[in-house]
């Protein structure tokens, strides 16, 4: 996160990131926080979560920021998906400063979308950031994987898990301690079993 803060505010982005880590440790949520923290019109490396354009990006409603997943659970991206984009980075932005795309399970596009997105990443258009999203780096084309600027998450420490548990879910501490312990560093399973129990 430093690293992405620190190149906002030295205005020295590359045009291409790759998050890569296990499930639920926040790739995705700190993808989305990027593009707030690049756009914000307060000029807030970390994004005021206020403006306009941090409120529209945390609905998924800016035209310059894209969220592009499977269009349904356990089906790849498809090529069309790719082309849209490719079709769409030639143009400027239409309110931000940077046009940003988040590919999520990036790994999981097809062989043809996995092409037609490297041509993408081999000609980078000015003011377009992709930022690609997956679990399994070794899934991804090697000339993929190269163009790209890895950022590595790792498990989250249970102590931490049980903090934002508590203070930002109020969860009791007893019971956000053995969520903590059931987790296995994801985040995201410690609030998947706490919607199970509710």
């Amino acid at each position: 996160v430093n690293i992405l803060k620190k190149s906002i505010e030295n205005n020295r982005c590359a045009h291409a990131y790759l998050f890569v880590g296990p499930e639920g440790v926040g790739k995705r949520t700190t993808a989305i926080a990027f593009a707030k923290g690049l756009n914000c019109h307060s000029s807030s490396s970390d994004g005021c979560d206020r403006c306009d354009s941090c409120i529209k990006i945390e609905n998924g409603k800016h035209p310059d920021v894209e969220l592009i997943t499977p269009r349904e659970a356990g089906l790849a991206i498809s090529i069309e998906q790719i082309r849209k984009l490719q079709r769409s980075v030639s143009y400027k932005p239409l309110e931000a400063k940077w046009k940003v795309y988040i590919v999520d399970d990036a790994a999981d596009a097809t062989e043809e979308a996995a092409n037609c997105l490297l041509k993408t990443l081999e000609e980078p258009p000015p003011q377009v950031i992709i930022i690609l999203v997956t679990e399994n780096i070794y899934r991804l084309l090697s000339t993929v994987r190269s163009r790209c600027q890895l950022v590595l998450f790792r498990q989250i420490p249970r102590n931490l898990i049980e903090k934002i548990l508590v203070h930002q879910y109020q969860v009791p501490p007893e019971k956000a301690r053995s969520l903590a312990w059931l987790s296995s560093g994801s985040i995201g399973r410690a609030l998947y079993y706490l919607e199970r129990e509710t």
